[in-house]
């Protein structure tokens, strides 16, 4: 009894829990890099490297990370993003800070169509 009872805790826990977002695309575009030279650079395949840019990875080691940040020279935060489920003030004042990045990438590049 008890033990279901924290079983059914941790799964509420879980569903509450936000994501990690993957913003590879925006430092790719400011740094004027492809997603294959990226991939190049950092050592994975352009499949794995797709699947980090598309937010379907379930887990990055760190090693990887160090690498993309190396290639791209930023920092872990400029490319990684907590989002809390159901939407959050502090996430809009995020998305309104990474508009001074989308002045940076031109308007006919694709690059954020599908973030907007």
């Amino acid at each position: 009894m008890e033990e279901d009872r924290r079983k059914d805790m941790i799964l509420a826990e879980d569903e509450a829990a936000g994501e990690i977002v993957f913003n590879i695309d925006v430092m790719l575009a400011i740094r004027k890099m492809s997603v294959s030279e990226l991939a190049e650079r950092v050592g994975i395949t352009l499949a794995n490297m797709s699947i980090l840019k598309t937010g379907k990875a379930k887990a990055v080691k760190v090693s990887t990370l160090a690498k993309i940040c190396e290639a791209l020279e930023c920092q872990p935060g400029d490319i990684l993003e907590y989002r809390r489920r159901g939407g959050d003030a502090r996430y809009m004042q995020n998305r309104t800070n990474a508009t001074m990045y989308d002045s940076l990438i031109p308007r006919n590049s694709g690059i954020l169509d599908d973030r907007h």
